[in-house]
């Protein structure tokens, strides 16, 4: 995902917090929406909120729910520049630099990179390395 593009391709993509928004959409529900309350498959992005309604039993669904993002103030835009900027980098990203670049606290994006290692750990948790596995020196 983000690892295999430059710059300006991710700046491309994700342009906007609707950008955002619909990747993560596609990402959460590969094969389109399903309600968690009815298992319909039609909803509608509720346009001032990050939530999406069933057509049917007009359940909201928030969709940062169950996510790092979840009832987080921060725009998305400026989590996937962390997840971006975290990949560009075998050293990782500097939450100064961010800070500086987002116009955030250095201390908020601090807390968030945590959250974004955190989620990468869990990630990589189950994930046993076999084979010939070559690593860079510092």
């Amino acid at each position: 995902m983000l690892g295999s593009m430059n710059a300006i391709e991710f700046q491309d993509q994700f342009r906007s917090e609707d950008d955002c928004l619909d990747y993560l959409e596609k990402v959460r529900w590969p094969k389109g929406f399903i309600c968690p309350n009815c298992n319909h498959d039609v909803g509608y992005r509720l346009s001032t909120h990050r939530l999406i309604q069933c057509a049917v039993c007009r359940k909201q669904t928030s969709m940062t729910a169950g996510t790092i993002f979840h009832k987080t103030r921060t725009p998305l835009r400026y989590w996937f520049w962390m997840m971006f900027q975290m990949t560009q980098d075998k050293d990782g990203a500097s939450s100064v630099k961010l800070a500086k670049q987002l116009g955030m606290f250095q201390s908020t994006v601090w807390s968030q990179l945590q959250k974004l290692r955190h989620a990468m750990e869990r990630r990589d948790e189950n994930i046993s390395l076999a084979g010939f596995i070559e690593l860079d020196k510092q």
